[in-house]
């Protein structure tokens, strides 16, 4: 609003002013109104004038009337259209003036402005580094946490192992042998199922990789929970004794050509772990070496 009342006021003060052309026109007016006047008075009748005496006539050469007449007349130093566009351009360049101004002063307060931007996006930044890190911090704290819980529900819990059991033998005698399983932790185990079976495959002839136990989710109708420290018989094998269904098979055996595979599974839980466990076995019988571990990573496991 204010640099629109500037404006107008040099507007109307850039047309108020005349221009000399005009102003000289307007002095020689009364000169053309004096000479009406004369030809006016010497329409009159004459009057003849008191005499006066007068000195001689003061007559003018010829050169002076030349000179007179060579003079030149002075010019206005603008035209009336010269002032116009001189108003307009003070205008103009007035308002550029104040339009750098104001640019000016926006310009800094911008840049105040997106100093005080870099300076919160710099804060934030910060925080949220710290934030991270706190995050960071709280998830090895839990982490830890939960290891420290499992590790000492670890050594809670139950643990059954399977194992060869020789302790009834007197003389060790590698035809017959017997698998017994040990709770070897600090808990009661509850069993829910156990499976054990034999297999006979010729030398080199390997099992398949995922045992199958032939079963799902069965359990004991009767269940029964072992102690720690305490025991139960898994299976009892005589290889002695050739199994009348098959005794090409056993004769195979004997010889060698054959081995065989004992392996299987016991499914259990506790009180204090969650889940179901299991405590898988396999062992390999020769009749010349006896029984020992052996068979893929799948079928020796505990869980």
């Amino acid at each position: 609003m204010v640099i629109m009342r500037l404006l107008l006021a040099l507007l109307l003060l850039v047309f108020a002013v005349p221009s000399p052309g005009n102003k000289r026109k307007d002095q020689a007016k009364p000169e053309d109104s004096s000479g009406q006047r004369t030809a006016q008075a010497t329409n009159a009748p004459e009057i003849s004038p008191p005499l006066k005496e007068t000195g001689p006539p003061i007559t003018e050469t010829k050169t002076q009337t030349q000179e007179a007449q060579s003079t030149p007349k002075p010019q206005p130093f603008m035209s009336h259209a010269e002032w116009i566009m001189s108003g307009l351009t003070a205008v103009y360049v007035i308002l550029t003036g104040v339009y750098v101004l104001y640019s000016r002063k926006t310009l800094k307060e911008l840049q105040r402005q997106i100093g005080l931007i870099e300076k919160q996006d710099t804060a934030t930044q910060r925080q949220l580094d710290i934030s991270l890190m706190a995050v960071e911090a709280s998830q090895k704290s839990a982490e830890a946490a939960m290891l420290s819980a499992k590790s000492k529900i670890s050594s809670e819990r139950s643990w059954l192992l399977v194992a060869i059991d020789e302790t009834e033998d007197e003389v060790f005698d590698p035809l017959i042998f017997k698998l017994r399983a040990t709770n070897h932790g600090n808990s009661p185990a509850e069993i829910l199922w156990v499976y054990s079976t034999y297999s006979a495959l010729y030398v080199g002839e390997d099992l398949p990789e995922e045992p199958n136990y032939g079963f799902t989710d069965r359990i004991f109708g009767h269940r029964r929970w072992i102690p720690s420290g305490e025991g139960f018989d898994v299976d009892k094998l005589n290889i002695a004794l050739p199994p009348p269904e098959d005794p090409v098979e056993f004769a195979d055996l004997q010889a060698g050509r054959k081995w065989l595979w004992s392996y299987g599974v016991i499914r259990y839980r506790d009180s204090i772990s969650p889940g179901v466990h299991e405590s898988r076995f396999c062992y390999l019988v020769n009749f010349k070496t006896g029984p020992r571990m052996e068979g893929p990573a799948g079928y020796n496991d505990c869980t």
